[in-house]
């Protein structure tokens, strides 16, 4: 009786064995299947992920640099749409590209890694996106700073254009050339502000002669000083020409990187 218990525990002994086995066993092949499924949506995910996010910048700058503008104050309203949507761009085109930690050991993987390197340079076309349309909404604000400052120097002139307060009219000039300074130091708006200074300052040089010469009643002096008054006021017309001049430029180029990117 002692013998059949014995082999009888033995029995017993050994088949708790086989099946804390076969259990380990069973219970590794479901962490490794459950494993290999979560990393499969994981970068399945990753993948859907950046391709929306990506679309959804797309849909974002269309939306805004597709509408059509009739009057500047559209064009003012459409600029600051325009900022708007790349600055939420910027602030999330950061995380387009992260992968879930879990998984991120994972990268060295060819096929993964082939994602991440997919998404990183639709990152790289997209940040050229933002970098140009930077630019061009830069130069467009300073653009439009620069016009304001001009039309306000020339309403205050029309406004005083009378022989008794010629002299009044230089100074306004003057502070054009002073606000004209204050306008951003970028590669971009470096030579319209060159020609802008060289204009303006032409206007007050020969608002100045003009105010003198009548005060001195010379009549040469005022004849040329208005020549030189008539022709900078037409060299006005030099700044529109390269502000447009720039601001096509700078179009060309938002426009390849965005056909680059898209």
């Amino acid at each position: 009786m002692k013998i059949k218990t014995e082999k009888y525990a033995r029995f017993l002994t050994f088949h708790k064995k086989v099946i804390i086995i076969v259990s380990s066993i069973t219970l590794f092949v479901i962490v490794v299947v459950v494993g290999v499924l979560f990393s499969l949506q994981t970068w399945n995910q990753y993948s859907d992920g950046y391709h929306q996010h990506f679309s959804q910048a797309k849909t974002d700058i269309d939306s805004v640099i597709l509408q059509t503008t009739k009057t500047k104050t559209d064009m003012t309203g459409k600029l600051s749409r325009v900022i708007q949507i790349q600055n939420k761009i910027k602030s999330q085109v950061n995380s387009y590209c992260q992968v879930n930690p879990l998984v991120v050991w994972q990268r060295f993987i060819t096929v993964y890694s082939d994602k991440i390197k997919n998404c990183e340079t639709h990152k790289t076309n997209l940040d050229k996106v933002l970098h140009d349309l930077s630019n061009l909404t830069e130069f467009l604000s300073a653009d439009n700073k620069l016009s304001a400052i001009i039309s306000a120097a020339n309403e205050k002139t029309v406004a005083n254009n009378q022989s008794e307060k010629w002299n009044l009219i230089e100074p306004l000039w003057r502070q054009a050339i002073i606000d004209i300074s204050k306008l951003p130091n970028t590669a971009d708006l470096k030579l319209t502000k060159t020609i802008s200074t060289d204009v303006t300052t032409k206007i007050a040089e020969a608002w100045q002669q003009l105010a003198s010469s009548n005060t001195a009643k010379d009549r040469q002096k005022f004849e040329d000083a208005r020549n030189n008054l008539n022709k900078a006021y037409i060299s006005l017309a030099t700044i529109a020409d390269n502000s447009k001049s720039e601001t096509d430029k700078l179009i060309s180029n938002l426009s390849a990187s965005y056909n680059t990117a898209f």
